[in-house]
């Protein structure tokens, strides 16, 4: 859920022509994000165009794609975009490290905000359906 916001403003920029979706990103092995899959498993720097990048976002739901992407475009963006559009229950707040998530006791996790749904990430069922009435 919480990527198709974020590429809907990469596409909104790209639109209005903020974003270039044909320059060219290097990105260094080793980004802070961690994953199995997609740009977490390479061990060399790799330049690819944004829309590349988003592809892999999308695609596979690549984190460090994600993570890109997201500071390229930039949360207030992608929370206005949702605004605009009136989608109220759906919101990307932020993003939890998956390191430091692991590290924590059980006890703690249990607390985490990410377990409340008004406090994170979030949609409802109904809600992206309204965007094709």
């Amino acid at each position: 859920m919480f990527k198709v916001p974020v590429g809907l403003e990469l596409a909104r920029q790209a639109a209005d022509g903020a974003v270039d979706l044909a320059e060219r990103v290097t990105v260094a092995p080793g980004r802070s994000t961690p994953g199995s899959y997609g740009l977490a498993t390479f061990h060399q720097e790799v330049t690819m165009s944004w829309h590349d990048l988003a592809v892999l976002m999308i695609g596979v739901s690549d984190n460090i794609a994600t993570d890109l992407i997201l500071e390229r475009v930039g949360k207030a963006a992608v929370a206005e975009s949702l605004e605009r559009l009136e989608l109220p229950q759906t919101a990307v707040p932020h993003r939890d490290d998956e390191r430091i998530l692991a590290a924590l006791p059980a006890e703690r996790i249990r607390e985490l905000r990410a377990l409340t749904p008004e406090a994170t990430c979030r949609t409802s069922a109904q809600e992206p359906l309204a965007c094709w009435d």
